[in-house]
């Protein structure tokens, strides 16, 4: 972590560690058993001694300069926050307009379809009514005109 930081404590020159690990594996395949396990136990003694820089400590540099690269990392991740919530927005916008489109085209299927209920319906029963209207006023006039000719043939029958 640290070399990969560019700081100056830390492990130096991890490739030699991994040599001494593959030299250490070649070695311990003509061992036997005994001589494998005092091998291990050099090598990980040797490692420790070799790993100590790793625990050394951070120095006021190394420390700035990883506030340096957290707080730009904080930066990037902000502004990439704040780009991607611009595109969620205007992503849902999009999609509300859509959405509204189709509602309003749905709206006027609905009012459509009651106007053509009210059509079909409404009209037959205003002509309906309005021919009731019209055999009841020729029904009176046809009893009052009956009526009329019963007087007159009561009045003929009289004369």
């Amino acid at each position: 972590l640290y070399h990969n930081l560019g700081l100056e404590s830390g492990l130096k020159n991890r490739w030699q560690y991994i040599s001494w690990s593959s030299v250490l594996i070649l070695i311990g395949e003509t061992l036997d058993t005994e001589a494998k396990m005092k091998l291990i136990l050099i090598s990980i003694t040797a490692f420790l001694i070799c790993a100590a820089p790793v625990f050394s400590e951070l120095t006021v540099q190394d420390l700035e300069k990883i506030r340096s690269i957290v707080k730009e990392s904080e930066d990037r991740l902000k502004e990439d926050l704040q780009a991607s919530e611009e595109r969620l927005m205007n992503h849902v916008a999009d999609k509300f307009g859509e959405v509204d489109k189709r509602l309003n085209i749905i709206f006027g299927f609905v009012i459509g379809l009651i106007s053509l209920i009210v059509i079909v319906v409404g009209i037959p029963q205003v002509i309906i009514a309005w021919r009731g209207k019209e055999d009841r006023t020729q029904k009176e006039k046809i009893q009052e005109l009956k009526q009329e000719i019963e007087a007159l043939k009561q009045h003929i029958a009289s004369l």
